[in-house]
């Protein structure tokens, strides 16, 4: 995994490149657009829920609004 993951980060701006020399910025621009697309695709149809029945935020009737700013901020710069 982390080998794969080496690897696109050295590839990528290559390639990137490369497509950007050949064919111009607009196609590079549209092909990680399409790539971010269909990540985000893939995640919603294909990847499963990872929280447990007990410990989705509905189980416990958790408002958004109950969570205060205080509770979620770790540096204290809440307005």
């Amino acid at each position: 995994m982390s080998a794969t993951f080496a690897a696109s980060l050295v590839t990528s701006p290559a390639i990137g490149a490369y497509l950007s020399s050949m064919y111009g910025d607009g196609l590079v621009v549209a092909l990680a657009t399409a790539v971010a697309v269909i990540d985000v695709l893939f995640i919603i149809a294909a990847v499963p829920e990872s929280l447990s029945e007990t410990r989705h935020p509905e189980a416990h009737h958790l408002q958004l609004s109950q969570i205060s700013c205080d509770k979620a901020d770790p540096f204290g710069v809440c307005l």
